[in-house]
């Protein structure tokens, strides 16, 4: 029992102190040790936080692993399995979507370029959970990194890593992939990506085609590699613009069917031509 004027309690019987002393504060007390605690307490917490965001900047400055062709569910599974990150997703969208690699050979991905992509091809925004320690991807998607003047009478759908340009007259008319943000990565290494990805485009209408098959053009003030061909989809034609600017790399495609070439294909030039890349915002909020 204790007394309301006491300010202790004992484990023991009749007063004597047989174990340890639990000190009780009575309500002046108290003000005065929450005003010596709080600023511990605030000091801890800022500490803690501090820790952990050094913890998080660099983990994202490691390596990750390649991005597979899986859903992000399965994605998921698979990195929580081999312990090596846990990216999560509430949205039922988010977790069917399927993924895809943005660079093979030329590149290693750092675990911030690595969730940056993620979030691109799923449309969302990555945010650390720091209690359950995972990375949450959940509506809405982030900016775009660039603009562009859309020609008159198309419109714009944005999906996941890619927004579509649609023309009145046909059903596809011109794509803008977002092919990744690279970090600390010189002109050499830029090059070898833009390489790599302009090769896998265009590898899907002319199997077998070389760097050499490409010319350069300038988009955005940069230099590019377009490449135009015959799709396998008879009366259709392949146009594409591959090039990294701001570190950020793009592959404009277009396919547009011969009878409505005349009229579109100088839309989609226009088009490429006011392309301009935005300085990107933080992609983790």
């Amino acid at each position: 029992m204790c007394n309301s004027g006491d300010t202790s309690m004992t484990g023991s019987k009749n007063g004597q102190n047989n174990g340890p002393t639990v000190r009780l504060l009575s309500s002046r007390p108290l003000c005065g040790s929450l005003l010596l605690v709080l600023p511990l307490v605030v000091s801890l917490a800022q500490s803690v936080a501090t820790k952990t965001n050094a913890t998080t900047e660099h983990s994202l400055k490691s390596v990750a692993p390649s991005i597979r062709h899986d859903t992000f569910g399965e994605f998921a599974e698979v990195l929580l399995s081999a312990g090596i990150v846990q990216i999560h997703s509430s949205n039922a969208r988010v977790t069917r979507t399927r993924l895809a690699p943005i660079c093979d050979k030329s590149h290693d991905l750092k675990m911030s370029e690595f969730l940056e992509t993620i979030a691109r091809q799923t449309g969302t925004t990555a945010k650390f959970d720091e209690k359950k320690c995972r990375w949450n991807f959940e509506p809405p998607a982030m900016p775009l990194p660039y603009r562009l003047s859309i020609a008159k009478g198309w419109h714009e759908e944005q999906r996941g890593y890619y927004t579509a340009y649609i023309p009145k007259i046909a059903p596809v008319g011109m794509d803008v992939y977002m092919m990744g943000r690279f970090d600390e990565l010189d002109d050499s290494r830029m090059k070898q990506i833009r390489n790599e990805q302009a090769l896998w485009f265009a590898d899907r209408m002319r199997p077998g085609v070389k760097i050499e098959a490409m010319n350069t053009t300038t988009v955005d003030g940069c230099e590019a590699l377009s490449f135009e061909t015959k799709a396998p989809m008879e009366g259709r034609q392949w146009r594409q613009w591959a090039f990294v600017k701001d570190n950020q790399a793009f592959v404009i495609v277009s396919a547009v069917d011969d009878k409505n070439e005349s009229k579109l294909i100088p839309d989609v030039e226009a088009m490429v031509s006011s392309f301009r890349v935005i300085e990107p915002v933080s992609p983790f909020p």
